[in-house]
């Protein structure tokens, strides 16, 4: 699009897979940076989106058999419902989405009202993943999430409520002051709720967020890297016995529901095309 506003890759074609991922990295940033920045960006998400429309058009190709479609890499349950209708109406209507695709998208606890979840279901998306990182309130708290454990809690029942049943969780290893048991409890407490993916990833503390700051002032305490060597192991073991397997390095699923879309890029067979800025411009240092 013409207008871009700091965002890493908005969406991708594969021809060989097929898969289409749609970003909202701006959304995060937006959120995670402060009310000055969010004001900045959300200003602009109409233009934004309309941008983001024109150039998936652009690309039209009904020859195109689309087979996962992933709304993700960011939190677009940040942004309302008619954007994401908008987006995912664009994709059917230019490409040929596979009757059973799998569609996915990424959700924030805290802005994953029932209102938002019940369009998405009805909108087609068969796949959601909540950024829960942690069930641990003081974790969440320390890397600045706005939901606690009970909210996590109660947006995934939520989801399984209006019919979602393919539900996974991110969760987050190296969070300062974490220790194995903390780790441990998130899971189960996870596996508790009948999901059947969970995501795994190594905590990256991002430059001039308030977390780094801590961090560089000895105001919080880093996981070393063979500490969080030792935690991937112990749960990639846990996660095993509880027969959810890995996949990939950091997903971990049951029979059956291992996600299309992450296996289409391990697969390594599948070319695709960005849409939209793959590194903007810094908006703090404005």
């Amino acid at each position: 699009p013409k207008f871009v506003p700091y965002a890493n890759p908005l969406a991708h074609i594969s021809d060989v897979y097929n898969g289409i991922l749609v970003g909202a990295n701006m959304l995060d940033k937006a959120l995670f940076y402060g009310k000055g920045a969010g004001k900045l960006l959300l200003d602009k998400m109409e233009e934004y989106f309309k941008n983001l429309i024109q150039e998936i058009e652009n690309s039209s190709n009904k020859n195109t058999t689309i087979s996962s479609i992933f709304i993700g890499g960011g939190t677009p349950t940040s942004v309302q419902e008619k954007y994401i209708e908008q987006v995912i109406n664009t994709i059917k209507n230019c490409f040929n989405v596979s009757n059973n695709a799998e569609i996915t998208i990424e959700a924030n606890p805290c802005s994953s009202t029932k209102e938002k979840l019940q369009k998405y279901y009805n909108l087609g998306f068969n796949r959601i993943s909540f950024g829960v990182q942690s069930l641990n309130n003081k974790c969440l708290k320390l890397i600045g999430r706005r939901h606690n454990s009970k909210k996590a809690i109660y947006a995934i029942n939520l989801a399984k409520e209006i019919g979602f049943n393919n539900i996974s969780c991110d969760i987050l290893i190296g969070i300062p002051n974490q220790s194995y048991l903390t780790l441990k409890t998130t899971v189960k407490n996870l596996l508790k709720q009948d999901i059947n993916h969970i995501s795994c990833y190594m905590l990256i503390n991002e430059e001039g967020t308030v977390l780094t700051n801590q961090i560089n002032e000895n105001k919080v305490k880093v996981v070393n890297d063979e500490k969080c060597v030792i935690y991937y192991n112990k749960i990639n073991k846990y996660l095993y016995n509880k027969k959810l397997f890995r996949y990939e390095i950091s997903n971990f699923a049951q029979k059956g529901y291992e996600s299309k879309h992450n296996k289409g890029y391990w697969d390594f067979v599948n070319s695709w095309t960005a849409y939209g800025e793959k590194n903007g411009k810094d908006y703090r240092k404005k």
